[in-house]
C-alpha cells in the first residue's frame, strides 16, 4: 500500500487507486507552511507506525490517536470536501484527537483492502506449503479434499482475526454461515483437466465483518407508562 501527507485540500491523486490512501497535514485551511508543524508532514507514517502494527482484519483506520501530530480544526463544508475526495484527516470529534474517514483514494475501506490481500497472501502460502511438503497431492478426491482444507484454514485465520463474519444465525436459527467453499469432483473432471495438472474450480465465499463507524440512535422522552 501507497499512503502520504498532502498540505492540499485537494488530494494530488486523482486517478482510482486501491491500495493508496492520503491525509491531510495543516491545522486549518490556510495555514502558511512556515506555520505548519514538522510531525504533520509525516501524518501518514504515525498513522500506519499506530494501525499496521494490529493483525490484518482486526482493525479500522478511524478513531485512532497519533503521537506527536497536531489536529486539524476544519469546518464541516471542508470535511465534506475531504469525504467527498476520499482524502483522510486527523480531528478532534468529542474531545479526542483521532484519525477520521478511513479510505483509499479509490473510496473502499482501507482495513478491508489490506485484508483481502492478507487473506490472498496467506491462502497461497498454505497451498504452495501443501505441495512442497508431501511428496505429491494426488489428483483424486483426498488430494482436493486436502487443498479445500488449507483455503478452510486460511478463512477460519481470517475469522479469528475479524476480518470474516462468524456463522451467525437470522430469527428463524437458519445458520448463516461465515464462508463456504467449493471444489470439484475428481470424477467430474476431463482427462485433459488432470493431465494439465491444473486444479480449477476452486472456489470460496466470504462474508466481510466490516467495522461499525457511525450509529443512529432513535428514543422517546414520555410520562406515559412504558
Amino acid at each position: 500500500m501507497f499512503a502520504y501527507t498532502t498540505m492540499s485540500e485537494t488530494p494530488p491523486v486523482r486517478n482510482v487507486y486501491f491500495r493508496t490512501f492520503g491525509f491531510y497535514g495543516r491545522e486549518y485551511v490556510g495555514q502558511p507552511e512556515n506555520e505548519i508543524p514538522a510531525a504533520n508532514y509525516f501524518l501518514h507514517v504515525a498513522a500506519c507506525a499506530k494501525i499496521l502494527r494490529y493483525d490484518p482484519g482486526s482493525e479500522t483506520w478511524v478513531f485512532k490517536a497519533l503521537a506527536s501530530i497536531s489536529p486539524s480544526k476544519i469546518k464541516t463544508a471542508t470535511v465534506k470536501k475531504f469525504e467527498e475526495a476520499n482524502l483522510n484527516y486527523f480531528n478532534t470529534v468529542a474531545s479526542r484527537n483521532i484519525t477520521m474517514l478511513g479510505k483509499t483514494a479509490s473510496g473502499e475501506w482501507i482495513d478491508l483492502i489490506r485484508f483481502r490481500d492478507w487473506l490472498q497472501n496467506d491462502m497461497q502460502v498454505r497451498v504452495v506449503n501443501l505441495l512442497v511438503t508431501n511428496k505429491k497431492i494426488p489428483y483424486t478426491d483426498g488430494g482436493i479434499g486436502l487443498v479445500q482444507n488449507q483455503m478452510i484454514a486460511s478463512l477460519k485465520a481470517g475469522q479469528q482475526a475479524g476480518g470474516i463474519a462468524p456463522t451467525e444465525y437470522d430469527e428463524d436459527q437458519n445458520e448463516i454461515p461465515g464462508y463456504v467453499t467449493k471444489v470439484p469432483l475428481a470424477a467430474n473432471l476431463t482427462a485433459v483437466q488432470k493431465a494439465s495438472r491444473k486444479l480449477k474450480g476452486v472456489s470460496f465465499q466470504a462474508r466481510i465483518a466490516g467495522a461499525i463507524h457511525m450509529v443512529e440512535i432513535n428514543g422517546n422522552l414520555t410520562y406515559d407508562n412504558l
